[in-house]
């Protein structure tokens, strides 16, 4: 284990990628990966964001994707814009997309398995959420959009805030 986590310390890839790499094949629990010393702990989005994806996939079967959103130019020097929400300045300023997409298996009563559509904001521990905070208040507009339509919606600060 020690010389893989040196391997992509040597390659530049994450704790967290190697973390989500053998928890993908199988070979070993995330949890149980340690992280090489000087590496990203716990007190950052990212980090946070790699537990929820990893937590999310272990106790529900579900899958989360990373929905990047910003504002790329073309050669030609049209603006593109990408993400969820992402339509236009005006939309994403008033509704702001999820940190994390994705879908939740759910099995019903008649033992049909349904996607439910999942949203997770991922913030730094000891994040709260403050009204004066505009870009907060636009990621609970899309939250409480995602809520309304019977999809999962949540801020997240570790991976134990995960609904089932």
């Amino acid at each position: 284990m020690i010389q893989l986590l040196k391997w992509a310390t040597r390659h530049t890839i994450s704790p967290q990628a190697v973390q989500d790499l053998l928890y993908t094949l199988g070979l070993d629990h995330p949890a149980t990966v340690p992280l090489p010393p000087g590496s990203v702990t716990a007190s950052n989005e990212a980090t946070v964001q790699s537990a929820v994806r990893l937590e999310h996939a272990r106790r529900t079967g579900g899958r989360l994707f990373r929905n990047n959103c910003g504002v790329a130019t073309a050669e030609n020097g049209t603006p593109i814009r990408y993400g969820l929400c992402n339509d236009s300045k005006q939309l994403n300023a008033a509704c702001k997309s999820s940190d994390l997409i994705g879908i939740t298996p759910v099995r019903c009563s008649c033992g049909v398995t349904h996607g439910l559509f999942t949203a997770y904001e991922c913030k730094s521990p000891g994040w709260k959420f403050r009204p004066s905070d505009s870009r907060a208040v636009a990621q609970l507009a899309f939250g409480k959009l995602v809520l309304s339509l019977g999809g999962l919606f949540k801020f997240v600060t570790s991976k134990e805030d995960i609904q089932l």
